[in-house]
């Protein structure tokens, strides 16, 4: 998220743009995201001291945390902190863990004073819902060659802060990523975007109501090769028929006679699979 809207050099706060608030918020709500373990990102810190102005009001938390987010990271401050922020709206029992970034690159001049370049590295246990996070700092004075070694947290006076992860939440649907692939699937094909309706039915390529889509596309494709890769054996009547006509076409000597030879076919009583068969027999092993 950008939280620089209204922000220039004679107004330090940060802020962020009423609609993009609203926006992430209805993302983090998309069925798609469902049991998810959320995060946001953006530039300002949340507090500062009496005579700064250049941070964020908090107030906004309390809409990510409805809205499902359970991690934060930011930087501005120059300064590695890890804390928690709770929900303050009702007895909903969820919080948000805020991460924030040290200084990786700045030359001495940028840097806040007695704090040296630092980074974070976050780990996540989404079995036990916990997180860490350690923090790395220089430890030498040379600056185009700096060494890095454990940092230093003030509220844990350690160089790592552990912290329990907000869940999900709701729990995600066994059959979700399969719905949503052939929703999208469904609406590449109403588009005619043949090849990119096909890439993502890839990854459902078993899945029954998968396959009608599959052989919707590699019709309007016409690619006889990939006809037969992507389809054969066939499942039913109408794959018969369109696997056949490939192979009528294009197909090789050995994938004809294996063809005519598939018990699907051999026991099969529909005329249309009958006469693409006979064709084969015909044409191709005469």
């Amino acid at each position: 998220m950008n939280s620089c809207y209204n922000n220039d050099p004679l107004r330090r706060s940060g802020e962020f743009h009423p609609k993009s608030l609203t926006e992430a918020c209805r993302a983090l709500r998309h069925s798609k995201r469902t049991g998810w373990l959320s995060a946001v990102a953006w530039h300002h810190n949340l507090v500062g001291a009496p005579t700064q102005d250049d941070y964020l009001d908090a107030g906004f938390l309390q809409l990510l945390i409805d809205a499902g987010a359970s991690l934060a990271f930011h930087g501005h401050q120059h300064l590695s902190e890890c804390f928690d922020e709770r929900y303050r709206l009702g007895k909903n029992p969820r919080k948000i863990t805020i991460v924030s970034a040290g200084t990786l690159c700045a030359e001495p001049n940028n840097l806040r004073s007695g704090v040296p370049r630092s980074y974070n590295i976050v780990e996540l246990d989404t079995d036990s819902w916990c997180g860490c996070v350690h923090q790395r700092q220089m430890v030498n004075a040379y600056m185009s060659l700096p060494v890095w070694g454990p940092g230093h947290f003030i509220n844990t006076n350690s160089s790592f802060f552990e912290f329990k992860l907000c869940e999900p939440t709701a729990t995600r649907p066994k059959l979700l990523d399969e719905q949503l692939i052939l929703a999208q699937a469904d609406g590449l094909l109403g588009d005619q975007k043949w090849p990119e309706a096909l890439d993502i039915l890839e990854k459902i390529k078993n899945v029954p109501l998968a396959r009608p889509l599959i052989t919707k596309a590699l019709e309007e494709i016409s690619d006889t090769q990939l006809i037969i890769d992507k389809l054969y054996p066939p499942v039913n009547n109408a794959e018969a028929v369109i696997i056949g006509d490939a192979i009528l076409r294009a197909g090789t000597l050995e994938k004809a006679k294996a063809f005519v030879e598939l018990e699907f076919v051999l026991n099969n009583q529909d005329a249309s699979v009958c006469d693409i068969s006979r064709r084969i027999t015909e044409r191709r092993l005469k």
